[in-house]
């Protein structure tokens, strides 16, 4: 991961059984897009064999959430935006 968390304050961690989060602070979502492009290329470059896909090897789904902070907006409100934005991604490809 450390080809895509490379500023001081990113985080890349296991969020859920096969869902991940990369948190990038001071980020807009252009700049978060170019990220999720880096990493869907790396993981695809990777060509890790999963059968139980229609290519054969492990793929990505990528949701991106945004948000600049203010007192009306929660950290809850991220994760249902991020989650929303993964749902549609998943579904997009399937």
């Amino acid at each position: 991961m450390t080809k895509i968390v490379q500023r001081a304050g990113e985080l890349a961690a296991r969020y859920g059984g096969d869902e991940f989060v990369v948190l990038l602070p001071e980020t807009n979502e252009q700049e978060a897009l170019e990220v999720a492009r880096r990493l869907e290329h790396l993981i695809w470059s990777l060509e890790l064999p999963h059968i139980d896909t229609p290519h054969g090897i492990s793929t990505i789904s990528i949701g991106i959430a945004s948000l600049v902070p203010s007192k009306h907006d929660t950290s809850e409100n991220l994760v249902r935006q991020a989650d929303r934005s993964l749902y549609l991604a998943k579904k997009a490809r399937a």
